[in-house]
């Protein structure tokens, strides 16, 4: 069959159960529209249809007008009954034929069409038709083509090839705030019925929440460009980050490629997860692996092949890779543009708890981080191993289609003293930007000094110096705020109070009721940037820091706020010099209002600076229909 583009004239839309003169089709259509009053589409109805037919007309399209028809619905339609040449009809799934529905029977979904329809096709995208003896009466699809079509008839021929487009659903709007499956067959004591067409498709919508986020947009639909990251699943910047960025950016789609493993085996890349949209969005894929990773390695081939296969699924266009834990090299060699953002050290340095704060970097250095590792979750690395990774990345970053970006200049020169290798001149500084919000507003006349503590709690946060401080600390209120696990561990302080978990939405409330005259980070290891750091200089809460990494680099001293070494006397003497001059807060406060914290919509467009010359508009949409039975990475999914 050969099938014009659907916006051509050549397309004859027919929509019944009409009450007016117009239909809003969702799609910009330049064929010819025939519209019935008719509410069922019976014998009657099919054969004013036939007296309608043109010659040139190569497509029938019969909806029910009281449908709401998804964006994009008529090229998914007929894109799928273009690629199927043998067929004559194409339907639209819909929860009211049994054999059409995506919904399992005693499954309930918690939306409307249009949030199912989406879902769906986000979910089966790379996938495209099955055939089956059934139409969906509210939207469908004939070619007209081939062999000559009886619309009288059309319902019961049995010898017409009927498909269903796997990825589109189209049913009348109904006033419920959930869909279920109706008219499913009765089998009384009978077998079970066979599988459904729809079983995997029935199965993963079964395990969707309403929690995950999905955006108002189509993958490879509306022409944006796609870009793939790489993610852990560890709770922290690097996520933050990614999400923050898939959340603002409207100008491209976002995959999020995350690996997975387990901390007792000491093996992170045993399974990976494709997101659309963050790690707090739909999960449209999964991997387990045959050959897995365990911190990282150079290559694999098992990843090669899989990463190869989403860029080639999904059309992606550039690579964003935010971290190397749990991940092949191969994400930085796909030949697309590359990003590779240094949120951590690993693996340029061997161990995770990075303190790279001396002038200078020693061989005595190197081999306490090496026997460090030990002790830390990739377990033993040895120094030939680290020799390779750094000889391959250093290969890798050198090529001209890698950008290199940190997010503090403490992180150039921290990478400068790790190798002196030329490569590491490329970098380029971009901040993290973070959501906008107005400071805190310090209201009450007399209060006991607070102290705040934000974030996790454990030994790379300062767990040690905080507990050497808190039995001098009595006269003074402490507020753990989002300590985690470890918050038990002050139960037995009155003056300590412990919020350990809490929603980013919270955070500005919850400053806003606590009114903290200071924050302590007490980082142990070289920060890349801290989050905290620029959630605290938002609200305008001074902060007494470690001079480490960013946290040197970032804070001027007396004058946005305080650095300290690690050492309880000092920090214990400092509080209480300020507890007894808030003059000295006060004028620190009044820096941190005048300076502003890089924008997240800003530090998204520095981004897309970067690759406006190397990306383009997605390619038109066309369906893709691999061997997964042959894929062994994909045939588990």
């Amino acid at each position: 069959m050969t099938m014009t583009n659907p916006d051509t004239g050549h397309i004859h839309i027919v929509a019944y159960n009409s009450a007016s003169n117009s239909v809003d089709l969702n799609h910009h259509f330049d064929g010819k529209l025939s519209l019935f009053e008719d509410k069922i589409l019976n014998k009657q109805v099919l054969r004013k249809i036939q007296k309608l037919i043109r010659k040139d007309d190569q497509v029938i399209v019969v909806i029910n007008a009281q449908c709401y028809l998804p964006e994009y619905w008529l090229t998914r339609l007929l894109a799928t009954l273009n690629a199927e040449h043998r067929a004559t009809i194409c339907s639209a799934l819909t929860t009211r034929v049994y054999q059409l529905t995506p919904l399992a029977e005693a499954d309930e979904f918690n939306g409307k069409n249009q949030r199912l329809d989406q879902l769906i096709f986000h979910l089966r995208t790379r996938l495209s038709w099955f055939e089956t003896d059934q139409i969906n009466p509210a939207c469908f699809a004939v070619n007209m083509t081939g062999k000559p079509v009886q619309f009288e008839n059309l319902l019961e021929d049995e010898t017409q090839i009927k498909i269903a487009c796997d990825h589109l659903l189209v049913q009348p709007v109904t006033r419920s705030k959930t869909l279920k499956s109706t008219n499913i067959p009765k089998i009384n004591n009978q077998k079970p019925l066979p599988s459904h067409p729809l079983a995997v498709l029935q199965a993963r919508l079964s395990l969707c929440v309403d929690q995950f986020f999905l955006p108002e947009s189509w993958l490879r639909l509306d022409a944006k460009p796609v870009v793939l990251h790489t993610c852990m699943d560890w709770d922290g910047g690097v996520q933050k980050w990614v999400n923050d960025v898939c959340a603002v950016d409207k100008q491209c789609h976002h995959l999020v490629l995350l690996s997975k493993g387990e901390y007792f085996r000491q093996r992170y890349g045993e399974q990976y997860s494709l997101f659309y949209a963050g790690t707090n969005g739909l999960e449209i894929a999964r991997f387990e692996m045959t050959t897995p990773i365990t911190s990282t390695i150079t290559e694999n081939r098992e990843y090669r092949h899989l990463v190869s296969r989403i860029i080639k699924n999904y059309d992606v266009q550039a690579v964003i890779v935010s971290t190397l834990i749990g991940h092949s090299m191969d994400c930085l060699n796909t030949g697309l543009p590359t990003i590779r953002i240094f949120h951590d050290y690993f693996p340029h340095w061997p161990a995770l708890l990075a303190t790279l704060d001396n002038n200078k970097l020693t061989k005595s250095d190197l081999e306490h981080a090496l026997q460090q590792t030990d002790q830390e979750p990739f377990g033993t690395i040895r120094e030939d191993q680290l020799t390779t990774w750094r000889n391959k990345l250093e290969q890798l970053y050198s090529r001209d289609n890698v950008v290199l970006i940190a997010p503090d200049q403490s992180v150039i020169e921290n990478l400068k003293k790790i190798s002196q290798t030329p490569v590491y001149d490329k970098i380029k500084l971009i901040p993290h930007g973070i959501r906008q919000f107005t400071p805190i507003e310090y209201t009450r006349k007399k209060h006991r000094f607070t102290i705040l503590v934000p974030g996790r709690i454990g030994f790379p946060k300062g767990k040690q110096l905080l507990d050497q401080c808190l039995p001098k600390l009595t006269d003074y209120r402490v507020i753990l705020l989002g300590a985690g696990n470890t918050h038990n561990d002050y139960d037995r302080y009155s003056n300590v109070d412990i919020v350990a978990q809490y929603q980013t939405a919270e955070l500005k409330t919850l400053l806003q009721h606590y009114q903290p005259d200071v924050a302590l980070i007490l980082s142990t290891v070289s920060e890349t940037f801290s989050y905290t750091l620029s959630e605290m200089f938002q609200a305008g809460i001074p902060v007494i820091a470690t001079s480490k990494g960013a946290l040197k680099q970032r804070i001027k001293d007396g004058k946005t706020g305080f650095l300290i070494k690690e050492n309880a006397v000092d920090l214990v003497d400092l509080l209480n010099h300020l507890s007894n001059h808030p003059e000295i807060l006060a004028e620190i406060r009044n820096n941190l209002s005048a300076a502003r914290q890089p924008d997240l919509q800003e530090m998204v467009n520095q981004y897309h600076q970067l690759w406006k010359d190397f990306i383009s508009p997605s390619e038109s949409y066309q369906l893709t229909f691999p061997d997964y039975q042959q894929d062994k990475v994909f045939a588990r999914l």
